[in-house]
Order: structure tokens, then sequence, then C-alpha cells
């Protein structure tokens, strides 16, 4: 299946222009508006931090034809937005601002571990003036080709889940869980069980893992079954420890096929708002004579 599905990519791609976009939804992830990028471009990855009353949204920037850097928008109360100001340029392509707190002797420290898998490895970096100014912090795991890191802390232990692609398993197609009881750390221990899911359905991270109205926690996964980021699954996470890892899918988000969606594969929250993204197909013969390789 997997030759067919390449086969299937590069028709569409030489075919179809195709547009990552953001989408500001309500809790229940029902769009409220949709921030469209100019048409050379993709905006995706949506990562969006509460902070000091304001709302600023980090997410992946890519010029069709260019690798992939991490800019933020501020979003204004009354939804409109600001210009995506650059924060994180590297060599290599980036995706995934994951921007977390830590409390640190009475004091909020901001990080943010993207998406580096091209550089064969999970960097960290740290905020010298939130939300527009970062520096590179410590190598978290080096000699991986790891997708969409994300970290957990339950109080007592740090939980890194990730995908990695290791010969056996895609970055698609896995969840690896690692802890360590300190952060930053370069010395991580592995679940007995990874990789912990497997398979294209709810295996690669859609999102920050977050708490419900309940106070349960929340893993937002990626299905790809047939397509890369086809549609969001929310699992419930029932066991997380250094020993085991359990959840339950309890519900799926799909593309809004009024707004001519055909994949969403992000979902994050905020405050009142979730925020996702969608990618489009526009029909364009003339598109697979450009250069370009936009991804999400």
């Amino acid at each position: 299946m997997k030759p067919v599905r390449k086969l299937k990519r590069k028709v569409i791609r030489f075919l179809f222009r195709e547009q990552w976009s953001i989408l500001l939804c309500d809790q229940n992830g029902t769009s409220l508006k949709e921030i469209i990028p100019p048409s050379d471009r993709i905006w995706a990855d949506p990562f969006p931090v509460c902070h000091d009353g304001r709302v600023y949204l980090f997410l992946e920037e890519q010029v069709v034809g260019g690798k992939g850097i991490l800019g933020c928008m501020e979003i204004h109360e009354d939804l409109t937005h600001g210009p995506v100001i650059p924060v994180l340029t590297l060599p290599y392509h980036l995706s995934w601002p994951n921007v977390f707190p830590v409390e640190k002797k009475g004091k909020t420290e901001w990080y943010m571990i993207p998406e580096s898998n091209r550089a064969g490895s999970i960097e960290c970096y740290r905020a010298t003036r939130f939300p527009f100014e970062w520096v590179h912090d410590s190598t978290l795991m080096t000699g991986v080709r790891a997708a969409d890191p994300e970290l957990f802390h339950d109080g007592s232990t740090w939980f890194l889940l990730t995908s990695l692609q290791d010969g056996v398993h895609g970055m698609n197609d896995s969840l690896f869980v690692f802890h360590s009881p300190d952060f930053p750390s370069s010395d991580w221990k592995p679940l007995p069980g990874n990789p912990v899911i497997t398979g294209r359905t709810r295996s690669r991270m859609a999102g920050k893992m977050y708490r419900d109205e309940n106070g349960l926690l929340v893993r937002p996964a990626q299905y790809s079954k047939n397509d890369y980021g086809q549609r969001v699954v929310l699992n419930r996470v029932e066991v997380l420890s250094r020993n085991e890892y359990h959840e339950q899918s309890i519900k799926t988000i799909c593309p809004e096929r009024h707004l001519k969606a055909v994949c969403t594969h992000t979902w994050n929250t905020c405050g009142p708002y979730v925020f996702r993204d969608i990618k489009k197909r526009f029909f364009d013969p003339r598109w697979g004579r450009k250069k370009q390789g936009t991804e999400a």
C-alpha cells in the first residue's frame, strides 16, 4: 500500500496547490474564524499561549519552495490578528512550535521544543524576551528522527512523547514515551512497552496534552491512514507512568468540508478557544512545474 499511497501523493502534489491555514474555534472545535495566509505560504501547527491577558499564537510559516520557520502573531480580543513575527529560523526545516512555561524558584521560564527531525535531534529553546526572542537551551535527545515532541509533567516526573523513525516504525505510525525526573534533561528512560501506540490512526501527536472540564488528561493524535494529517483523534489518557501507558479514543474531529478542507491535524486549547489548522487543495495543472514542496 505504501507505493500506491506515495504515487497518489505525487499526483495530487503535481495537479493541486495545497495550503494550510488556521482555524480559531470554540471549545467544541467549531470554527469561529479562519486565519488565511498569503497565497504563497502556509500557516500550520498553531500553538496558542494565554499570557498577561493577551493571546499569542505560535505557528509554522513556510513560503513555497522554502523551509519552515517558526513565527508568532498576537490574536486580539475582536479575533483580528497582528503580523507573523519570525521567532526561530535555522538552516533546516522547523515546525511544531511547542511552547510551555516551567516554574523555577518562583520564576516562570518559557521553553519551546519544536520539531527538528532534520537535525537528527530533539532541541530545546528558552525565551530571553517572551514571546519573540529565543536562544538554544539544551539538547534533549541526539541521533533520533523524531516528530512532534510533547512534554508533560505530572508533578513528579517529566514525560516526553514523540514519534520516531527507527527502521521499523515511522513518524506517522508510532508513539514513544520517555521519562526523566528533571527538565531540562539529556537522560530520558524509555517506557518498557515502547512504542506504546502503533498504526496510522492515532499515533503521532496532534497538539499538547491538556485537562478537560472534568480534569481528565486528553492527548490529541493524528489520523493519517489514507493521507497525512487527515483528521484529529482525541484520546483520554487512562494510565501514564514510568512503566505503562494506556488511552481510550473519545472523539474524532474531521476537516470542514464546507470550507473545502481535506485535512486537519492540530488541536490546541487556550482559554475559551481551540486553535486548529486545515488544509485545502486548489486544482492547478501548472502547479507541478513550479518549485514547491511545502509541508506542515
